[in-house]
């Protein structure tokens, strides 16, 4: 059985309506190196490319980008290179894009287990049930992680202001 791959239109398409929120998604992750969101970002586009998972719509495609774009995310985070190279001040400082406020800067220092859920939710529009059918989670663990979440981000965004 040979595996489907899709066609540059498809590619195009999805491209044009989903990048913004994969970037998104891989920035507020990987908030420390421009090099490393791209790197995210393009390879979830390239497993989009070779994936031949059939889509209900358009919403449930952009939902799996997002969520490989997370996964990937993480992959980076949690690789051996990662862990070993170690930084020196020789390296330029990057300054914050413009664009960020306080609270997506609150978000992206969230822990790992928050920041997909909080995103899905707040930025993207998902319920707490489509949440959980897109991460694999139950709908009440969705719904405890975004109540914690949000007390720190209060708590966060309280200590900001004193």
């Amino acid at each position: 059985m040979s595996a489907v791959r899709r066609t540059e239109e498809e590619i195009l398409t999805a491209y044009e309506r989903c990048a913004d929120a994969v970037y998104r998604v891989c920035r507020m992750f990987l908030t420390a190196d421009r090099a490393d969101i791209m790197d995210a970002f393009q390879q979830t586009f390239l497993k989009y490319m070779v994936c031949t998972k059939k889509f209900e719509n358009s919403e449930h495609e952009k939902a799996w980008l997002i969520v490989t774009a997370s996964n990937v995310c993480r992959d980076i985070l949690r690789s051996s290179w990662r862990k070993k190279v170690m930084l020196t001040d020789e390296l330029p400082q990057r300054a914050a894009p413009s664009d960020e406020d306080e609270i997506f800067r609150c978000v992206k220092a969230l822990p790992e287990k928050y920041k997909t859920a909080v995103y899905l939710h707040y930025y993207e529009g998902y319920s707490a049930s489509e949440i959980a059918k897109l991460t694999g989670r139950a709908e009440s663990t969705v719904y405890a992680v975004l109540s914690k979440a949000r007390k720190q981000l209060k708590q966060m965004l309280t200590e900001d202001e004193i």
